[in-house]
Order: C-alpha cells, then structure tokens, then sequence
C-alpha cells in the first residue's frame, strides 16, 4: 500500500541520516516524504535541519516555499521561494510554486509576471500553464486561460486540473461536447468524485441526465470510488 511505501522509505531515509548526518539530501527527502504524507510541521522540522546544513540549497529553499504556504504563511513562504530563485533562476518548479503563492494572495499581476518567466525557460511545462490559465481566468481574459489550459491539458499525464477547469468553462458556455471531452479527461486523471458533483459550473452538462449519469456509471461506483478499469 501507499502507506506502507511510505513506512519503507522512512525507515532507509532516517537510516542514511543517522549513517552520515552531515549528507543533506535525506534531510530534504524525508521533508517531501511528511509533505506528501500532509504533515507539514514535521516536513518543516526536516527541512529547517537541511537549511541548517546548507543555506544555499534550492531544493531545500523551494521546499520550505511550499511548507510555509501550505501552513499558511504566505510571507515567509514567499521569501524562501525568491531566495530559491536567487539561488538558481533556472529552476522550473519555483515559479510554479510561486505563482500558486500570488494566485492565492489575488496578486495575479505578480504571479503572471512570473509564469511568462518561467514560460520562457520551459514553454510546454504543464504547470506553467495550468496556473497561467487560472491567472487570465481570475482577470476574466477567457479565451487566454482556455488557451493556456489547453496547452497543459495536452502535456501531462498526472494531474486533472486543465481539463477539469475546461470542462468548466465549456459547460458554462454550454458547448457540452467539449465540456464531456475534457471532463472525461479530467476523470481518467483523477479527478474526485465529490468535486465533480458539486461543482456548479457543470451544471449544463449535468441537465443531460443521460449522458451525466453514463458518464459516472462508467469510472465510479455508487458510493464515489472509483471503478477498477479492466
């Protein structure tokens, strides 16, 4: 089980610690490894000792951007995301995280500013695009975050937000085929079941009993979880 990988990569990740405490790179795994596991706190004590180790560590200053913003802390989040980018303005995932940052805080001219950057250093990166879509989306410039949105639901494979967000827009709209389209895409992603019955924006696609309810009948079960898929 996922749990379990997790115990196992715990154990040999504080192994190689206690082996040789001065190697850094335990130290910010087992932060990822309690971030993933969404215990923040713990992901900050480890990532506090890797910053303690080396100060000028990207990986590290990029991973107490996300802890802090996921405790909240906007500020001081934002602080370590810059300092990760002073470090290394090459570093993708920083401009990603950092825009999150600004999207949350409706600084949407500063998170822009930032994504076009980091466009400019990768221009298929899906996350890149994702959150452009969602910044011309909250300045109600539509056609651009469709656009953008399209361009990330296209490259990648791991995460159901474009597509979600375009089948969104596109019921809205009531153009429903593209809405199905992209909301299908969205499910084989991962999309939650919760999520998608309670979004209002599907609304349009939802009047069509029919095909809604083929739909879901096809990924879920009848208690939301999600169908095994032969």
């Amino acid at each position: 089980s996922t749990r379990k990988n997790y115990k196992e990569a715990e154990f040999y990740l504080s192994k190689a610690h206690l082996i040789d405490s001065a190697y850094v790179d335990p130290l910010d795994n087992l932060s990822c490894l309690y971030y993933g596991l969404g215990n923040y706190k713990e992901a900050l004590v480890w990532a506090e000792k890797a910053l303690n180790k080396d100060s000028l560590r990207v990986q590290t200053l990029y991973n107490l951007g996300n802890i802090y913003y996921k405790l909240k802390q906007f500020l001081t989040s934002e602080q370590f995301y810059l300092k990760a980018l002073q470090q290394d303005s090459f570093y993708i995932y920083t401009y990603s995280g950092l825009s999150n940052l600004y999207i949350q805080m409706k600084r949407f001219d500063d998170a822009e500013s930032f994504l076009l950057k980091g466009e400019l250093l990768d221009t298929t990166n899906s996350y890149i695009h994702l959150n452009l879509g969602n910044v011309y989306y909250f300045k109600n410039k539509v056609e651009l975050a469709i656009k953008h949105w399209k361009i990330s639901s296209q490259n990648t494979n791991i995460d159901y937000r474009s597509s979600f967000n375009l089948a969104c827009v596109f019921s809205v709209r009531n153009e429903l085929n593209e809405a199905l389209v992209y909301l299908e895409k969205a499910i084989q992603l991962g999309a939650p079941y919760n999520e998608i019955i309670n979004d209002s924006d599907l609304t349009n696609l939802k009047a069509d009993n029919s095909t809604w309810e083929n739909l879901l009948n096809n990924y879920f079960n009848a208690d939301g979880t999600k169908k095994l898929l032969k």
